[in-house]
């Protein structure tokens, strides 16, 4: 039977950890598509990887010509080799292909073939971009033009927080802000610091913090920020309704990188721009990283990530890859809930129906902060989040850090082992009081757990789930081992695990939404495929409250 081809484009893309059981010769190839990546020098879409299956080690070699309608002649195309690697028993084309394609022109067409073995597949067409946006472009170069903007919640539905940095010294910080473009009515002062020393030699150094307050529920807000005279753009955002009853969305990601994000970035772009959800979660592990080149890393994904985190609550916890220099960079370039206690390193927060809390999974592996202290403090407030009337209220309760429990991935990471310091530590609370959803990053890939305590699996179903859900989604795109960022899954570690994705180019983002007080949704959408929904599950749980165990 002639290959399943797929095309770069099509919306009908299946995973390759979910293949069609569709009888094919053995080596053919299957599955091909292109997945454009971002130059890092000026953010075009002039990079792009080929990837295929097939069902027997063999060449990797794909045909590329510039221009034309796909007609070409053969001698008009020019080779290249790439890598071959097995992805695991159990899979009917156990082998993956990748070969990466460099500098190529900006928004050219190009026709491409591949070739395993003897066997050859049809010809494609892929475009390459321009810029991801305009405004993704770097700040600007002017030392007091504020940049590096991004809001979260603040103590109530009435507040939202902004933050923002100067290149140059500035002792002002002040927010305006209004229902009406171009007429800001309110006003706050805020608090400017300098963050300098070992971790940020290079980088911007002076930041500023400010609340905006009396907020009208559900309503549209215009700001801009001014330091030392000088405005920001004006910038917009919705103010959180009122009510524990309304539908709420979340997008949900981890480890994203400077450059290795950039396809998540664009999905990211058209999902605010169509106002698709209420806030962001990141999961840890920021830039890759925050302090690489004196910090000069750091302000640039800030700068990159300021049209999203402009626009709606930007949450986060901390990842490994902020431990450096005492974790100062996490600490200073976010403003999350209680930050003068806590130092964003743990924090909760309600919105509608749910009860989001915030925790580090980094103290168990680093000694700036207190395990103790935050362990103490999840304690007392999941008793308080079980409160009958809080429960009535917002009967979700959803966790987000950055290491996982559980995990399938073929390393040594503290998730593959029984012994995990992390599982050791959080399970059985998490569990005694109750929490629905655990949301986790830090492996490059993408797994969903059965609901699993104590390593057994409670049900093979999310329906009226008897201990947490767990979903890992750490596929943003880092940038480690020069764009690869593999953590591969070549089997599921335990029978928990409900469904994996890990290939290299595979990058994606997910989707939390809460319908109602028993029914919620999460996916994982691939960047790369115009966000084509890979894999979903909707949990639905009719009595929230502790779990036995």
């Amino acid at each position: 039977m002639a290959a399943n081809i797929v095309r770069a484009n099509a919306l009908a893309f299946a995973t390759l950890a979910a293949l069609a059981c569709v009888r094919a010769a053995p080596v053919n190839p299957e599955h091909v598509a292109t997945m454009l990546r971002a130059n890092a020098e000026d953010d075009a879409f002039t990079h792009t990887s080929i990837v295929w299956l097939s069902g027997a080690e063999a060449t990797t070699t794909a045909f590329v010509a510039a221009g034309g309608g796909g007609d070409e002649p053969v001698s008009l195309f020019e080779r290249h080799v790439g890598v071959s690697y097995f992805i695991g028993e159990g899979q009917r084309k156990p082998w993956a292909h990748r070969i990466r394609l460099r500098g190529l022109l900006p928004d050219t067409q190009y026709t491409y073939f591949v070739e395993s073995g003897t066997f050859v597949s049809e010809r494609h067409t892929f475009r390459t971009n321009g810029p991801v946006a305009a405004a993704v472009a770097a700040a600007a170069t002017d030392a007091d033009v504020p940049q590096q903007v991004h809001l979260s919640f603040g103590q109530s539905i009435a507040e939202m927080n902004v933050q923002w940095a100067t290149a140059g010294q500035s002792n002002t910080s002040e927010v305006l802000w209004g229902q009406a473009s171009g007429s800001l009515d309110g006003q706050a002062n805020g608090e400017s610091f300098r963050f300098v020393g070992e971790g940020n030699p290079d980088g911007v150094q002076w930041y500023h913090r400010a609340t905006m307050t009396g907020l009208q529920p559900g309503k549209e807000y215009f700001y801009r920020v001014v330091s030392g005279g000088v405005s920001s753009a004006q910038f917009s955002f919705t103010a959180t309704p009122a009510g524990n009853d309304w539908p709420l969305k979340v997008l949900v990601y981890g480890d994203m990188g400077r450059n290795g994000g950039a396809p998540s970035l664009k999905l990211l772009l058209q999902e605010v721009a169509a106002k698709s959800a209420q806030h962001i979660i990141h999961a840890g592990d920021f830039a890759y990283n925050l302090d690489d080149d004196g910090g000069k890393r750091g302000d640039d994904f800030m700068n990159r990530i300021q049209p999203l985190a402009s626009a709606m609550a930007y949450q986060t916890c901390i990842g490994n890859h902020e431990i450096a220099h005492k974790m100062s960079h996490y600490q200073n370039r976010f403003f999350m809930r209680n930050v003068a206690e806590t130092k964003n390193m743990w924090f909760s927060y309600d919105v509608s129906m749910v009860h989001f809390i915030s925790f580090s999974t980094e103290v168990f592996f680093d000694t700036t902060f207190s395990k103790e202290d935050m362990l103490a403090w999840l304690e007392a407030d999941l008793k308080e989040a079980n409160l009958p009337a809080n429960r009535r209220a917002h009967p979700w309760i959803v966790a987000f850090g950055h290491r996982p429990e559980y995990c399938s991935n073929a390393d040594d990471d503290d998730c593959t082992t029984p012994k995990s310091v992390v599982r050791h530590a959080m399970e059985a609370m998490f569990n005694r009081y109750g929490v629905d959803i655990i949301i986790e990053a830090h492996e490059h890939s993408f797994e969903s757990l059965y609901p699993v305590f104590n390593g057994t699996v409670t049900q093979k179903n999310f329906v009226n789930p008897r201990a947490p859900v767990h979903f890992i989604s750490g596929a943003a795109g880092c940038n480690e081992a020069d764009g690869w960022c593999v953590n591969p899954i070549l089997k599921p570690h335990g029978p928990w695990s409900a469904w994996r994705s890990w290939l290299p180019g595979f990058w994606g983002i997910s989707h939390l939404n809460f319908h109602n007080a028993t029914h919620a949704y999460f996916d994982f959408s691939l960047a790369d495929f115009d966000g084509h929904v890979a894999y979903h599950q909707w949990i639905v749980q009719s009595s929230h409250g502790p779990f036995a165990g």
